[in-house]
């Protein structure tokens, strides 16, 4: 999440979705953390945090 690398945050929640759907919650927790923390350290842009966030809310509408 620091990198603000979204397709990497992409594939992960495609091998989630597959794999372990279950634990996409978890992620999302997670990885909202992380970019909390990135964002408190300056290593994220607001910008970038809002790419990620809109990311990981991508599975949720998905979901069937």
């Amino acid at each position: 999440m620091t990198r603000g690398d979204r397709g990497t945050v992409v594939s992960h929640l495609a091998a989630l979705r597959d794999h372990a759907p279950g634990a996409i919650a978890l992620y999302q927790a997670l990885a909202e953390r992380e970019i909390a923390i990135a964002l408190e350290r300056g290593t994220l842009t607001p910008e970038g945090a809002e790419t990620l966030r809109s990311t990981l809310a991508e599975p949720l509408a998905t979901r069937v």
